[in-house]
């Protein structure tokens, strides 16, 4: 069946050209990179204290944002500067209460302080705020999936999939999350469900491709070794 996989094989509902898709794929890689570089990335010889001057200078120019809040408390938080590095995850949710990668800096500040009670307090809001839509569930746990608190990533996930079965996004995501423990098994099965759901994931597609699922084009013959 179309759009479905039957046999380990994906027959896909469209067959375009995928120079259209690589190019804007790229585009949109190298306007995030531009984003990162004004936010975040500094040369490699800059020292944190460094990074903290440019970062302060930024906010004297425009001190409500919650980005650069966000970027200071990082590193405070690296030197174990637990106080400061509060003060500024609090600032950033000041700005933008909803800035999902300040509320998973604050949960691993606790985390990282030994106060494991606050930690699962802070999480608890932050799941709760969220409520019951699944891409804002999912943009909560993969924070938690940057910052390296796996644990409460997975809690998202799974109540992401206990609200929403049968939600693309949410299995596309625990996929990932998989895959980076390369766990190719249970990444295959959730990017499968995934594309199952919704075949015209190209991003799906292609990491299913890796996986070793042959992917079969709607009229046209998979590609081999042979026909490449």
């Amino acid at each position: 069946m179309a759009g479905k996989i039957e046999s380990s094989k994906i027959a896909l509902r469209y067959s375009g050209s995928w120079t259209s898709y690589i190019y804007i794929f790229t585009l949109l890689v190298f306007l995030s990179g531009c984003v990162n570089q004004q936010y975040g990335n500094f040369a490699d010889n800059v020292s944190p204290e460094q990074k903290k001057v440019e970062l302060k200078k930024r906010l004297e120019r425009r001190y409500n944002d919650a980005p650069t809040h966000f970027l200071l408390a990082q590193l405070y938080h690296a030197d174990r500067s637990w106080d400061d590095a509060e003060f500024y995850y609090n600032n950033s949710l000041r700005f933008d209460p909803v800035y999902r990668p300040a509320q998973a800096g604050m949960v691993k500040l606790f985390v990282d302080r030994g106060d494991t009670l606050k930690a699962q307090h802070y999480f608890e809001n932050y799941l709760n705020q969220v409520g019951d839509i699944p891409s804002k569930i999912v943009e909560l746990g993969r924070e938690f999936q940057e910052q390296g608190l796996d644990t409460y990533a997975m809690t998202c996930f799974n109540k992401g999939l206990t609200i929403a079965p049968k939600s693309a996004e949410v299995h596309k995501s625990l996929g990932y999350f998989y895959l980076s423990k390369n766990n190719k098994d249970k990444a295959r099965e959730h990017f499968e469900t995934s594309f199952n759901i919704d075949s015209t994931q190209k991003d799906v597609a292609r990491e299913l491709g890796f996986l070793g699922v042959p992917i079969v084009y709607e009229g046209i013959p998979p590609v081999t070794e042979e026909n490449k």
